[in-house]
């Protein structure tokens, strides 16, 4: 899974740098769109959206080539909802954010 590994709970996140803060305040509000749209999220709209330069439009379809209808976005829809963003958070996703983190902190200083 390509997510990141947040050093903290996202609460704690005034104490990192802006870029930071900004990453999450956008993983959130990606988090709730995907909950609220469901199988119709946008996804090729969502990639646009979240790039710091113009992407064109031959781009957006190739990223939204694997979904081309709402039968195939059901994934996309529910992997932010399985992205770990609280300590108590439970899952074998969270579990091997966990066991990620605690390994690049102790083994790779």
């Amino acid at each position: 899974m390509n997510t990141g590994l947040p050093p903290l709970p996202i609460s704690h996140a005034v104490k990192y740098p802006l870029g930071m803060m900004t990453s999450v305040v956008n993983f959130l509000a990606w988090r709730s769109f995907a909950r609220v749209l469901g199988r119709m999220l946008p996804v090729g709209q969502i990639i646009r959206a979240d790039c710091a330069r113009p992407v064109s439009s031959d781009v957006i379809s190739m990223y939204d080539a694997p979904f081309p209808s709402k039968r195939f976005r059901a994934g996309a829809a529910v992997w932010p909802t399985l992205v770990p963003i609280s300590p108590v958070d439970t899952g074998s996703v969270a579990t091997a954010c966990r066991a990620a983190t605690a390994y690049l902190r102790d083994e790779c200083q």
